[in-house]
Order: C-alpha cells, then structure tokens, then sequence
C-alpha cells in the first residue's frame, strides 16, 4: 500500500528533487543489491490501473517490491499523487488466475477497482504475467465505486453478507456488475473471498465479459485494512477541502429602531382603571 503525498508542482522544487532521489537514483542504485532485488521477469506486473497514469513498472525502473505501485498524475493544474492502492495477484499454472487493485483517487474523490485476467504462465519461473490483457478489453474491469459500496465490501468482510453493484450509466457503452462473497472450497469449508466483474456491451450482451478474483482470509484481512484506510481518507481530505474553503462574508445587519411601548388595554368602572 503506498500512502498519499499531495504537494503543489509549481512551489515545491525541493520536493521534485527527493522524488527524483527516490524514484529514479536509488531503484536504480538498488538493481545490484540481491537482498532487495529481483530479475526483472520475476517480479509482478503493477500499475494495474488507468493507462493515462504513467508508472515505474513499464519503465524497468521499479526494483524494490517494498512499494506495490508509484504513479504521476500528468493533467492539468497537475499534483503529485501516489495512489494509496492495494494490489493482489493470483496466477496459477492452468492460464486462468486473475489479479485486482483497489485505490482511492484524492484529487477527484474517487474510489476504484480493477480486475484484470492472467494473460501467460512461465512453468520455468512459475510465475504469472497480466501486463499483456491490460489494453484488452475482454480481460479488464474498471469498476468506479462510492463511499457506500466501500461500506459493502467492507460488511461483507465483518459480517458475510454478500455485497453487489450494478452500474448502467448513460454515457458508459458497457453495463458493469461487481459482487464480493465468501466462498467455500470443494469439501464445503470456508476458504476465503472472492470479487467477481461483469462488463456487458450495451449493444450485444453475449459478448460479456466476466473475471473472479479470490482472496484467502490474510489477504482478506489486509483488503479491510486498506478500505477502512481510503475511506478515512475520504473524510479527511472533505474536512481539509472544508477549513480551505473561503468563508462567505455576510452584509452587516441593520440594527433595528426600537418600537414604541403600547400601553395595557384597561377596563373601566365607574371613575376606576383597573388594569389587566
């Protein structure tokens, strides 16, 4: 999981030069050190995401596994932003593993998945690739979420009550399911979780597409961790964005004139006031 840094990229030169440091010297630098690096077709595929995001892993440039994605938002009024993302992978030798990311989006207050299907098997290194399914619409899922579908998976995982979604925006040119259940193995014991996406074509529903991810109960685990994390950070960059916001100033109000008093209604009796 990589934590956010949201800094101006017009103020901040200082900070361009650290990340430069760590982004580029020190992987770099690292490539030689057996202890935290590996050969470049073993490690796993990152930046599961959108290809408008320019990651280190395409670049050869992303050695240390000790963060699991690093990218730059390049639009514009641009902010550097690393996406506090979770990644899971499961190939398996039979080419039919999938593997999925979750991230929240700060700069638009977002929240998304992605499940992307294995693509090829190494039987050698006994190791999986997906880089290759990335521009294949029929083997990836781009689901964006709300703050009460996080709140879902999240029950799912405390509670076992299966969470789904259905999304049919006008604009959008496919129909998009997601769920997220427990499921058991074939001898009927608990065994984990799973995310399964559906991506329908408006036009021709045949042509769906559908990928399931599993996850084990520590995998699990660190998924809950990761959600509750990005939903704090929901609430908390809506609090900064609401101390930043500018206070609206008021007309001063004008002061009322004082009225006059009115006199008490009275009942009169003979040369008497009696007042009531």
């Amino acid at each position: 999981m990589t934590f956010l840094i949201s800094q101006s990229n017009k103020n901040q030169p200082l900070f361009y030069l650290v990340y430069c440091l760590l982004a580029y010297i020190l992987p770099t630098l690292a490539a030689d050190n057996p202890i935290i690096s590996q050969p470049h077709d073993k490690q796993p595929e990152s930046c599961i995401g959108d290809r408008s995001k320019i990651c280190c892993r395409p670049l050869r440039l992303c050695r240390i596994r000790l963060f699991s994605s690093f990218c730059l938002d390049f639009e514009p009024n641009t902010h550097i932003i690393t996406h506090i993302m979770i990644q899971f992978y499961k190939p398996n030798a039979k080419n039919t593993g999938a593997a999925c990311s979750f991230w929240y989006n700060p700069e638009h207050s977002c929240f998304y998945t992605n499940i992307i299907q294995q693509a090829s098997w190494n039987a050698k290194a006994r190791t999986g690739s997906f880089k290759a399914n990335l521009e294949n619409p029929t083997k990836f899922i781009k689901i964006k979420l709300n703050l009460n579908e996080i709140g879902g998976i999240l029950d799912c995982l405390d509670r076992g009550r299966e969470w789904k979604c259905y999304h049919n925006f006008p604009a959008a040119e496919h129909i998009t399911k997601a769920s997220f259940k427990r499921y058991d193995d074939k001898d009927g014991v608990p065994a984990g979780y799973s995310l399964s996406g559906i991506k329908e074509p408006k036009d021709d529903p045949s042509k769906k597409t559908s990928i399931m991810c599993p996850f084990n109960f520590g995998e699990a685990r660190a998924l809950r961790e990761c959600l509750i994390f990005i939903m704090n950070s929901y609430f908390s960059d809506k609090v900064s964005k609401f101390k930043q916001a500018p206070k609206k100033e008021y007309p001063p109000q004008k002061q009322k004139t004082p009225s006059q008093p009115v006199d008490a209604p009275t009942m009169r009796s003979g040369d008497d006031e009696v007042v009531f």
